[in-house]
């Protein structure tokens, strides 16, 4: 599916105007192939220079997010805006991502531990997973949360309707004192 850089996919770009194959286009916050890259824009001169079906506005080399370009950007600025088209569904093997300098590693991971982990794209949703255990709880140090406890025959020695019964009384006279005259 093709994708717009920095408005349908997150990441940004840096471009740097040179003559032919000098010229290039680094990515910056995703880590791409090739094959994802379908087509870059001059926006500002309304010139595509880049076009994966162009021989004339190819590329000359890809590599650690860095695309050199085949067409001539040398009359070009580095502050002019780029359209960039991707296909993020272009596959993408892990080895073959780039992953030569530290940074870059460092951004994979990132990503990696950002990511949200179980979500399938065919369903649409979160996958969730659960291991079952069985076996004996023995000692609970802290509880958070409790909605339901059932079935407590004491609390700390003392029978628990006796301690449930007296905090709801408790609970009752604070409510109702200033009403009783």
């Amino acid at each position: 599916m093709n994708k717009t850089l920095g408005i349908d996919i997150a990441g940004s770009y840096t471009f740097t105007p040179g003559s032919s194959g000098l010229g290039s286009v680094g990515f910056i916050g995703i880590d791409l192939t090739l094959a994802n890259v379908k087509l870059i824009t001059n926006v500002t001169r309304n010139e595509i220079i880049y076009n994966f079906a162009d021989s004339a506005a190819g590329a000359t080399s890809f590599g650690l997010n860095n695309l050199v370009l085949d067409y001539d950007t040398s009359t070009h600025s580095a502050s002019d805006v780029l359209q960039i088209i991707l296909d993020v569904d272009a596959p993408m093997p892990v080895d073959a991502a780039p992953q030569g300098t530290l940074s870059n590693l460092l951004v994979r991971v990132l990503r990696l531990l950002s990511s949200p982990l179980g979500y399938a794209k065919d369903l649409q949703r979160y996958r969730n997973t659960a291991i079952v255990e069985s076996g004996t709880v023995t000692t609970v140090t802290t509880v958070t949360t409790c909605s339901t406890v059932t079935n407590v025959s004491q609390l700390g020695g003392l029978p628990a309707e006796r301690l449930i019964n007296s905090a709801s009384r408790s609970a009752w006279a604070t409510s109702h004192r200033a009403r009783i005259t």
